[in-house]
């Protein structure tokens, strides 16, 4: 009997001892993590630089943004893509027919005409709608967007994409 009431003591000692240890843990910073100011170094290679001067350095934003620009570039001539895809989609309740109704009539009523693709995808009303806008410049394209995005900011149930592909 003292021999399973002993046993049973270190096993409660031994649990009790892993849980501290690991609240220990938690209180530290996790395995791997560094703390990034102390970390990197500066363009001289002077650890003290902190990293917020690091990120904010013009030349990587220049850069960053000339990456961005590039691959927005390329994603709107690669022929699989879309400039402006509209997917009205349904968690479980159905889609958001005002706003697919508002947005039918923006479609409608805009000038110079614009021609959709549409693609019905689900048992709730989902729909896609892919829009080329090839008949439109550059500059109506963007107002198209711009308008679209306008139009469909109030719903939660449409997501709105461009220069991707498209479902159908």
């Amino acid at each position: 009997m003292k021999l399973i009431l002993s046993s049973i003591f270190l096993v409660i000692i031994s649990a009790t001892q892993q849980c501290n240890d690991n609240k220990s843990q938690t209180k530290s910073s996790p395995a791997g993590w560094t703390d990034q100011s102390t970390q990197q170094t500066g363009p001289s290679g002077n650890q003290n630089q902190s990293a917020q001067e690091t990120v904010t350095n013009p030349q990587n934003t220049t850069q960053q943004v000339e990456t961005t620009q590039q691959q927005q570039q390329q994603q709107a001539q690669d022929p699989a893509n879309f400039r402006l895809s509209v997917s009205f989609y349904s968690i479980g309740t159905g889609t958001d027919q005002a706003a697919r109704e508002k947005f039918d009539k923006f479609i409608a009523e805009y000038t110079p005409k614009v021609t959709a693709q549409s693609k019905r995808w689900g048992r709730e009303g989902e729909i896609d709608y892919c829009f080329r806008l090839a008949e439109l410049t550059p500059q109506q394209q963007a107002d198209f967007v711009k308008k679209a995005r306008e139009v469909l900011a109030s719903s939660k149930l449409v997501h709105v994409n461009e220069n991707a592909p498209c479902r159908n």
